[in-house]
């Protein structure tokens, strides 16, 4: 499937210059990716420690304001939970996934696959420091662990984050351009199959960061190279946001700039 022109050229151009986009999702995948986080939460709201009590007996999770009283009422008793207890299914994925290339496509970003079928949520709250990400490269993390190591360099793929909740439209910060330095400016202090520990050679703080803009039903889409991270928490308050890897169509002109 062809990814939609001329918003192709114009996503890719803005991705090599600044080594980010921001762009607004389709109905179509908002409403995909709530429905897998919202019924991934439901689906383990006792592991979660969510009272179903708590929710109005109507609750309807096609509506996004519903799914957003199930996020915020996540936010406000879920502990901390691991990255595997935050993934949803590769069988849910893969469902999806026809539905969500489609969507991708159509947007002007040309989806061939999503990287191990891998989808997760995050959640960030002042209070829990544990929640807090150092800023950070994503080819990091792919470069540590065994899952991810085929895939390790940032060649042909592309991170794709977007919230779906947050009381702040400012969120996530980057490092503008940081996605032309050396991905390897990192060494692993610990390393299993599920998860890595890094020390960065250079320590940046949320000083270092540029926020970017991102309401509701936005998104940013950049390679794994570039440095990026939560802006500082007690500012942006609590918030839920979801991630995707996506392999991008080596064929395509102007996104083969990004990664050559």
């Amino acid at each position: 499937m062809k990814a939609s022109a001329p918003y192709s050229d114009i996503i890719a151009s803005q991705i090599a210059k600044y080594g980010y986009y921001v762009g607004k999702a389709n109905k179509s995948l908002l409403h995909t990716l709530n429905s897998l986080v919202s019924n991934h939460i439901i689906a383990n709201h006792t592991k979660f420690n969510i009272d179903f009590r708590l929710l109005p007996s109507n609750i309807n999770l096609i509506n996004y304001e519903d799914q957003s009283l199930l996020y915020e009422t996540a936010l406000a008793v879920l502990q901390p939970v691991s990255r595997t207890d935050r993934t949803i299914s590769v069988e849910q994925v893969m469902a999806a996934k026809p539905y969500i290339l489609k969507d991708f496509n159509s947007m002007g970003i040309p989806v061939t696959d999503l990287v191990l079928n891998d989808f997760y949520f995050r959640i960030v709250r002042d209070s829990i420091t544990q929640e807090h990400s150092k800023i950070h490269r994503d080819a990091w993390f792919h470069k540590s662990l065994p899952s991810w190591i085929n895939y390790g360099s940032t060649k042909n793929t592309l991170k794709f984050w977007m919230p779906l909740y947050a009381i702040s439209s400012h969120i996530l910060g980057v490092v503008p351009m940081s996605h032309l330095d050396s991905p390897d400016d990192f060494d692993i202090t610990t390393a299993t199959n599920e998860y890595a520990v890094f020390e960065p050679h250079k320590h940046l703080s949320y000083d270092n960061l540029t926020p970017v803009c991102t309401p509701i039903g936005t998104f940013i889409l950049f390679p794994p190279n570039l440095l990026h991270g939560t802006l500082r928490p007690d500012r942006t308050k609590a918030r839920l946001s979801c991630e995707l890897t996506l392999l991008i169509d080596s064929s395509d002109t102007e996104y083969s700039k990004i990664f050559y």
